[in-house]
């Protein structure tokens, strides 16, 4: 029998099939054990005791439980800072994770045996805000004003007021940093974790050891000072724009509270330190001058309707010192300040110290600042408009509400409106369609009294010398322009110091000051910025044939018994401004010269003399038409009764206004004596003290 041998062969498409069946199959394989690990992790447990954990330790232990892969960044969970507590026994994975991600900012995606953690994404009419308060005080616990409280990354901040708190509105996002800064203290951030308060003590700054401090009578070393003490250079708190060094301290030195009574830029600020240390009394601190105490130009009834504005416009104790001229300021704080300067060193004490001439050759410097002030809109305030304060006053009205003084009958406002339409003085379409027309007046009262302002600063200066003499010569001229129309203040300023020194034991230096000042401002009573600020859109300025428009007031006349009681003047703000005025010029010039002895190295005495002359010419005028003269004087509109009529012959004031001036000149001497005393022994103990005598 044969045996027959049967060969097959492959075909090419018989191959192809088996190599698709293999690759098949391995993809299987891969995705069956695939979904297995991943179903293995996803029906892993977790079991986690945490105690003030965070949440990078948390993630940590989670994947070597598990071993899933964490993909996150690092920077967003460290600045949670959050601290975990809880305890999970054999808790599901995914529902563990639900847990510590839990109220947290945080959302997470698992896919894979990977779980993403990635910010919760916030839909930008879904952000919320919320309002925190705090308090700032330094290392003693005192409350620090004026501290700059700003939310990292942004324009958004407040200050702290003279308690040293503080209240802002941020986003409801925990993380945020704040960012606390002040002058001569360490920058404070802390990162918000949605406290409702918060209590920040902040850090002087370190400062350099060789630091002076000149209390007017002597120079330390500020290690050796005692004292509360502050010192800045003028270089890093110039400001341009700003008329006087004491407008440049608001926010500079802690303890310090500069408030600024007008938006006039002439206006004198009021300054306290520390807080106010008397109800009745002065409570301003004291001036000083390279040791010369500063006196006062003029004292005014500040309370008189007649000169509150030229008060503003006279200036302070050192409106005629160019900042420029400034190198540094010191500020005495505490009770150390009266042994030296007595009792009117209680409210604190400001020494400021000149420029002087360096030892190199001549060298001519010139400055220039231009800086423009905008103008406040109504876009900056919530304030109503035409319509919402219509239709506030109408709501008021139906609900009952009572008002001090029965509204007057005119036709700008609309209590006004509803006493006409009561009294039958117009129909109910006459009134209908009037207050259609006050709900669409929409007055812009800062676009008609204010405007973006323009000032200007020019300072020229010649210093130089040699190793025995040095000199510094300036002239400066500002012109400062109010954000208000027709407020313009402009000053001119020179000034000479020479310091020769004679000898090694013997010194001598002289200071020459002048100023010229000159200010305009308004009459009494008129405040274009306040009555922008506080009266109603409603209320017109114009009538419609372009003439001004007037609304009505009560008042009482007391000096005029033929009027009574209760009576009403007729109002214009234009009326009052285009009537009314004050200005003022201030001259100063004082000569100062200080004598230094060394009598031996360690006792030296100085004897500094100065004269100060001023002058000070102040108008203020309030004429026939301005509602100041008809209320005050009068008691009767203008031009309303003839001359021999009962209401004429018994006003105070029948016609023409007011001129209310000041003039006057102050010559001031000081003469001033020092012995000090300043001695080191065996290297670690040093004595210092001071004898003194002034006139």
């Amino acid at each position: 029998m044969k045996k027959r041998r049967i060969s097959t062969q492959s075909s090419p498409e018989n191959a192809r099939g088996k190599i698709y069946l293999a690759m098949r199959l391995t993809l299987l394989l891969t995705m069956f054990f695939s979904f297995t690990a991943i179903a293995s992790v996803s029906s892993q447990s977790v079991t986690l005791k945490l105690e003030n954990a965070s949440l990078r330790e948390t993630i940590k232990e989670l994947k070597n439980q598990t071993g899933v892969y964490f993909v996150f960044n690092e920077e967003e969970i460290a600045n949670l800072n959050v601290k975990l507590n809880m305890v999970l026994t054999n808790e599901p994975f995914e529902k563990a994770l639900d847990r510590i991600f839990e109220g947290l900012p945080l959302s997470y995606e698992y896919a894979e045996g990977v779980v993403i953690v990635k910010p919760t994404p916030q839909k930008k009419d879904d952000v919320k805000l919320k309002l925190i308060k705090g308090k700032v005080v330094d290392t003693d616990g005192m409350p620090l004003p004026g501290v700059s409280v700003v939310v990292e990354g942004t324009t958004r901040g407040v200050a702290s007021d003279v308690n040293g708190l503080f209240q802002m509105m941020i986003e409801n996002k925990v993380g945020q940093k704040l960012l606390f800064s002040f002058v001569g203290m360490e920058q404070k951030v802390i990162t918000w974790q949605g406290q409702d308060s918060l209590y920040v003590v902040m850090k002087y700054s370190a400062v350099d050891v060789d630091e002076v401090v000149v209390t007017g009578y002597q120079t330390l070393n500020r290690r050796e000072s005692a004292s509360a003490v502050s010192v800045v250079k003028t270089d890093d708190i110039y400001m341009a724009g700003a008329a006087s060094i004491d407008q440049m301290l608001q926010g500079q030195v802690p303890g310090l509270m500069v408030m600024n009574t007008s938006g006039e830029p002439s206006a004198t600020p009021k300054i306290r330190i520390r807080g106010t240390s008397t109800i009745n009394g002065n409570k301003a601190p004291v001036w000083v001058v390279d040791g010369v105490i500063q006196e006062e130009p003029l004292s005014i009834d500040v309370s008189s309707q007649l000169t509150g504005n030229m008060a503003d416009l006279i200036g302070n104790e050192i409106s005629w010192l160019n900042p420029l001229d400034i190198e540094n300021v010191t500020v005495l704080k505490d009770a150390s300040a009266t042994a030296i300067y007595g009792s009117r060193a209680s409210n604190g004490v400001i020494v400021i110290t000149t420029k002087r001439g360096a030892k190199e050759r001549a060298s001519v410097r010139y400055s220039t600042h231009f800086s423009v002030r905008q103008r406040s809109h109504y876009g900056l305030y919530d304030f109503m408009n035409s319509k919402g304060r219509i239709q506030f006053s109408k709501e008021a009205y139906d609900a009952g509400a009572r008002y001090q003084q029965e509204p007057l009958p005119q036709k700008y406002t609309y209590e006004g409106l509803m006493a006409m339409f009561n009294d039958r003085q117009i129909t109910e379409q006459e009134f209908m369609v009037q207050m259609e027309k006050l709900e669409t007046v929409n007055t812009d009262w800062f676009d008609l009294l204010t405007r973006n302002s323009i000032s200007q600063n020019h300072n020229l200066s010649v210093s130089g010398g040699s190793q025995k003499v040095t000199y510094n010569a300036s002239v400066g001229y500002s012109k400062n322009a109010g954000i208000e129309i027709g407020n313009e203040n402009d000053q001119f300023t020179s000034r000479l110091n020479v310091f020769a020194e004679l000898n090694k034991r013997l010194s001598i230096s002289l200071n020459l000051n002048g100023s010229i000042r000159n200010s305009d401002g308004y009459g009494p009573g008129v405040n274009p910025y306040s009555y922008a600020l506080n009266t109603s859109r409603a209320v017109p300025a114009y009538e419609e044939d372009g003439s001004l428009a007037y609304y009505k007031n009560y008042y009482t006349y007391q000096l005029n018994p033929v009027l009574g009681g209760y009576n009403t003047y007729s109002y214009n703000i234009f009326n009052e401004m285009e009537n009314s005025y004050s200005k003022n010029k201030g001259v100063n010039f004082n000569v100062s010269a200080t004598l230094d002895f060394k009598i031996l190295d360690w006792l030296s005495w100085q004897a500094t003399g100065s004269l100060t002359q001023s002058m000070n010419d102040s108008e203020g005028y309030a004429g026939e038409k301005t509602s100041t003269v008809e209320c005050l004087y009068r008691g009767y509109p203008y031009n309303s009764e003839k001359s021999g009529s009962e209401k004429f012959n018994a006003a105070l004031l029948p016609w023409g206004g007011t001129l209310t001036t000041s003039n006057s000149e102050g010559l001031s001497l000081n003469m001033s004596h020092r012995l000090a005393f300043s001695k080191t022994f065996n290297e670690d103990h040093r004595i210092n003290a001071m004898l003194g005598m002034e006139l």
